[in-house]
């Protein structure tokens, strides 16, 4: 009779330990979704909303230089880009002129041609 008291306690162990393994194992999956639904969406949001915060604070940064000093320059390497403020009208004849300056210089360019033959 022993040996079948022995043989029932394991039996009683081993599915409280069974139980407590799918227990533990549910636990675990509930806190993995909890992450993916609940905890990172949240975090990626955070961290979105600090970035935008981030860019607007830099953008407001460079207007505030280029109205203080008419130029912000951004180092980029070894290539410095300046950031000019200007009207419509004298984009529109910086344009002119440079196309101008291209034709001119595939004239230049089509006559040399021309000369060489």
């Amino acid at each position: 009779m022993e040996v079948k008291r022995f043989g029932g306690e394991t039996r009683r162990n081993s599915s409280k330990i069974v139980i407590i393994i799918l227990i533990l194992v549910i636990l675990g999956l509930l806190i993995f979704i909890s992450y993916i639904f609940v905890v990172k969406p949240s975090f990626n949001a955070y961290v979105v909303k600090k970035q935008i915060v981030a860019k607007d604070i830099v953008l407001n940064t460079l207007l505030l230089q280029l109205q203080q000093q008419g130029f912000v320059q951004i180092n980029n390497g070894d290539n410095p880009i300046y950031l000019i403020q200007i009207s419509k009208e004298d984009l529109q004849t910086l344009l002119l002129n440079q196309q101008m300056r291209q034709n001119q210089q595939a004239q230049q360019v089509q006559q040399n041609a021309e000369q060489t033959q």
